[in-house]
């Protein structure tokens, strides 16, 4: 009896060397076509994130004044008058400084401004800002640090030095950074 094989059967089935550089080629020029796309974005995403942060240390400043009078936050010494339940020591700046402005917005609040690390009956306030004060990522250097100025001037002038400026005395806040002071 003569018996017939068959031939393809003992071939190895895959993708010859042809196929495979037609699909590469064809990743080349898809990679080619989209990558410029995504490269111009950072600075747009960059700048909707000072948007975001700007929007959300004017809420918490707007906040801060709804609880106290309408006194802004780092108008008044974050230390003066109360005894807080905590653990840590809050220390003021004596008014008009990054650091009453900073710990007005992240940590409890009585009354008259001053801060505490835990909520009592005294420290019911906030906080307004528990992860600190957000970034701003156009910023050159200190991207989170704030200048605070008592000018009580509607008109402020962009530095550069730091992420934000704040005037305390009227409670307003803006970019640091030339070209977006005015958001």
């Amino acid at each position: 009896m003569i018996t017939v094989t068959n031939k393809r059967e003992n071939l190895v089935h895959g993708f010859s060397l042809i196929e495979l550089l037609i699909v590469v080629a064809i990743l080349a020029v898809l990679a080619a076509v989209i990558a410029p796309q995504f490269s111009g974005n950072t600075k747009e995403a960059q700048e909707s994130a000072v948007r975001s942060n700007l929007s959300a240390l004017r809420s918490a400043i707007a906040m801060y004044q709804r609880d106290h009078g309408n006194v802004p936050p780092g108008k008044t010494d974050s230390s003066k008058g109360g005894t807080c339940a905590g653990a840590a020591a809050i220390i003021g700046g004596g008014g008009g400084s990054e650091a009453d402005f900073r710990q007005q917005l992240i940590y409890f609040t009585a009354a008259n401004g001053a801060t505490c690390d835990v909520k009592d009956a005294t420290h019911k306030f906030g906080p307004y800002l528990p992860a600190g004060i957000p970034e701003n990522p156009l910023a050159p250097t200190a991207k989170n640090e704030v200048t605070v100025l008592t000018a009580g001037s509607v008109t402020m002038s962009v530095t550069n030095a730091k992420g934000w400026q704040y005037d305390s005395e009227i409670g307003k806040v803006i970019v640091d950074t030339t070209g977006y002071e005015n958001w």
